[in-house]
Protein backbone atom coordinates (compact mmCIF):
# COMPACT_ATOMS: atom_id res chain seq x y z
CA UNK A 1 0.00 0.00 0.00
CA UNK A 2 1.43 3.60 -0.84
CA UNK A 3 0.91 6.40 1.54
CA UNK A 4 0.27 9.58 0.05
CA UNK A 5 0.48 11.90 3.28
CA UNK A 6 2.80 14.43 4.95
CA UNK A 7 2.51 12.33 7.93
CA UNK A 8 4.69 9.65 8.44
CA UNK A 9 2.90 6.09 8.58
CA UNK A 10 4.18 5.28 12.12
CA UNK A 11 1.48 8.49 12.87
CA UNK A 12 -1.24 7.31 10.42
CA UNK A 13 -1.32 3.83 11.42
CA UNK A 14 -0.50 3.94 15.79
CA UNK A 15 -3.55 2.39 16.86
CA UNK A 16 -4.33 0.12 14.24
CA UNK A 17 -3.00 -2.82 16.68
CA UNK A 18 -5.53 -2.25 19.02
CA UNK A 19 -8.43 -2.05 17.20
CA UNK A 20 -10.36 -5.82 17.36
CA UNK A 21 -14.11 -5.08 17.19
CA UNK A 22 -16.17 -8.18 18.38
CA UNK A 23 -18.56 -9.72 15.73
CA UNK A 24 -21.64 -11.40 16.26
CA UNK A 25 -24.17 -13.15 13.61
CA UNK A 26 -27.55 -12.50 13.97
CA UNK A 27 -30.78 -13.59 11.92
CA UNK A 28 -33.52 -10.84 11.63
CA UNK A 29 -37.21 -11.59 11.96
CA UNK A 30 -37.11 -11.70 8.08
CA UNK A 31 -34.90 -14.43 7.92
CA UNK A 32 -31.95 -12.47 6.81
CA UNK A 33 -28.32 -13.21 8.54
CA UNK A 34 -26.02 -10.60 9.22
CA UNK A 35 -22.87 -9.50 11.17
CA UNK A 36 -22.84 -6.77 13.13
CA UNK A 37 -20.72 -5.30 15.77
CA UNK A 38 -22.71 -4.27 18.81
CA UNK A 39 -22.78 -0.88 20.55
CA UNK A 40 -24.20 -1.02 23.29
CA UNK A 41 -27.31 -3.35 24.70
CA UNK A 42 -29.48 -2.20 22.34
CA UNK A 43 -27.97 -0.81 19.13
CA UNK A 44 -25.80 -2.70 16.92
CA UNK A 45 -24.25 -1.55 13.55
CA UNK A 46 -24.26 -4.27 10.28
CA UNK A 47 -20.80 -5.03 8.78
CA UNK A 48 -21.72 -7.88 6.78
CA UNK A 49 -24.99 -8.92 5.12
CA UNK A 50 -24.76 -12.75 4.19
CA UNK A 51 -27.68 -13.82 1.55
CA UNK A 52 -27.63 -15.79 -1.65
CA UNK A 53 -30.75 -13.40 -2.68
CA UNK A 54 -29.20 -10.53 -4.71
CA UNK A 55 -32.21 -8.34 -3.91
CA UNK A 56 -31.58 -8.24 0.24
CA UNK A 57 -28.38 -6.50 -0.91
CA UNK A 58 -30.38 -3.38 -1.86
CA UNK A 59 -32.19 -3.13 1.08
CA UNK A 60 -31.65 0.71 2.55
CA UNK A 61 -32.63 -0.52 6.45
CA UNK A 62 -29.73 -3.23 6.34
CA UNK A 63 -26.70 -1.87 4.45
CA UNK A 64 -23.43 -2.16 6.17
CA UNK A 65 -23.13 0.70 8.36
CA UNK A 66 -26.12 0.92 9.33
CA UNK A 67 -27.10 1.46 12.83
CA UNK A 68 -30.06 -1.00 14.50
CA UNK A 69 -31.57 -1.12 17.23
CA UNK A 70 -32.22 -4.60 19.04
CA UNK A 71 -34.86 -6.16 20.95
CA UNK A 72 -32.36 -8.79 22.36
CA UNK A 73 -31.07 -7.53 25.99
CA UNK A 74 -27.52 -8.44 27.08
Amino acid sequence: MINYSLYTGECIFADWDDFNPEYEEITTSDGITLLVERIDAQQVRVSRVISSDPAVYLRDDIMPGTIIKTSLQI
